[in-house]
C-alpha cells in the first residue's frame, strides 16, 4: 500500500482546487463535511454506512454522499462518503 497527496481539482455545482490523500489499497475516499457541502448538493444515504480506519478500533460513519468529477487528464467520477 501506499499513500499518494497530490493536489487534485473537483468538479461539482462549484469547482475547488484541494489537496488529497489516496491510499492505493482503499476501496472507498472520505470527504470533510463542510467541503462537500461547498461542491455540490449532498445525497443522503438511506442508512448510515460504518467503515474502519487504518486504526482497527475506529470506524468512521458516513451519512450521505456526494458525486464528483476529478478534473485531469484523466478525469473519472467518483462518489465520495461524509
Amino acid at each position: 500500500m501506499a499513500v499518494i497527496q497530490k493536489e487534485i481539482e473537483l468538479e461539482g455545482t462549484s469547482d475547488k482546487k484541494v489537496i488529497a490523500l489516496f491510499d492505493s489499497g482503499s476501496a472507498y475516499y472520505c470527504i470533510m463535511p463542510k467541503l462537500a457541502q461547498e461542491l455540490e448538493l449532498i445525497l443522503s444515504l438511506p442508512q448510515p454506512l460504518e467503515f474502519e480506519t487504518a486504526k482497527n478500533i475506529e470506524k468512521v460513519t458516513a451519512k450521505g454522499y456526494v458525486r464528483l468529477l476529478y478534473l485531469e487528464d484523466l478525469g473519472f467520477q467518483m462518489n465520495l462518503w461524509w
